[in-house]
């Protein structure tokens, strides 16, 4: 999935809000991401535990801090 800069997702979310539409059929119809991507997105978002990819890089950060230099 590509990613989006704070410019134009604050575009897509005016045209948005304004045609009453959501986020994510502006973006795909705007060809900013695709469907496939945003599908693929969600699937992993319901599978992983809230913070899943947070709490390896904390683990793995708070093991390497302990070790002597």
């Amino acid at each position: 999935m590509s990613e989006l800069g704070y410019e134009p997702v604050a575009t897509i979310v005016r045209a948005a809000l304004a045609e009453h539409r959501s986020f994510l059929d502006v973006a795909v119809e705007r060809g900013l991401l695709r469907q496939e991507d945003v599908r693929s997105a969600m699937r992993r978002a319901a599978v992983e535990p809230p913070g899943a990819s947070g709490d390896a890089f904390l683990k793995e950060k708070n093991q390497n801090s302990g070790r002597k230099r």
